[in-house]
């Protein structure tokens, strides 16, 4: 009995940290692209139906082969930024990481003329909604379309190498009490088994 009230402990977690990180995303997109008065001409819609359709790819993609966990694992604790960075960023700029989800966004944009962010959004301190840039191409215009998916993070998931090889260092081991050099981009959200939520978000637009 014990088990399952935990279980059940630890899908509620879930489902509400997955509600807040939502809500929040939704908010802050609302925030910071506004809503506009223009109606997109035909050719409009056709090409962001033609990105909506690339960046739900890529996400169905990545999840069906699960190669977005690892790369949101993919995190280089001493230096608190993703392996092979370009210097002074956390993030990649202007390209792809080098991982399977890399490839498969590679895949999916190659041959159309876009550009792409991924930002990982997650439930902070106090219930506040933290963003993590992963891939950054630059700032997206009105024409924008989004992809998100989430993924549950556990206290026993582990942390990836630079050749994308599961490591012997938990998220857990990265939380704020622990004598472990580095963080994980992402705190400890709840207790129970849960570590926290993250929200995967693919931006697309015309380059």
């Amino acid at each position: 009995m014990d088990a399952m009230t935990d279980r059940g402990q630890a899908f509620t977690l879930e489902a509400v940290l997955a509600a807040v990180v939502l809500l929040a995303t939704v908010a802050f997109v609302l925030h910071v692209a506004g809503v506009t008065g223009n109606t997109p001409s035909t050719a409009d819609a056709g090409i962001e139906d033609q990105n909506r359709g690339l960046a739900d790819g890529a996400l169905d993609s990545a999840v069906s082969n699960e190669s977005l966990r690892p790369t949101l694992l993919f995190w280089n604790e001493s230096e608190e930024a993703f392996h092979e960075t370009d210097e002074e960023a956390e993030y990649y700029v202007s390209r792809s990481p080098p991982t399977e989800f890399g490839e498969v966004l590679d895949r999916t944009f190659d041959g159309f003329s876009v550009k792409y962010n991924v930002d990982v959004y997650y439930a902070g301190n106090e219930s506040e909604v933290e963003r993590q840039r992963l891939i950054h191409h630059g700032t997206p215009t009105d024409d924008a379309v989004r992809a998100t998916t989430t993924v549950t993070l556990h206290d026993d998931d582990p942390l990836y190498d630079a050749n994308e090889t599961a490591r012997n260092v938990t998220v857990s081991d990265l939380s704020t009490d622990n004598e472990t050099e580095g963080e994980f981009y992402a705190s400890k959200a709840g207790d129970g088994s849960v570590y926290n939520v993250l929200r995967v978000e693919v931006v697309v637009w015309r380059a």
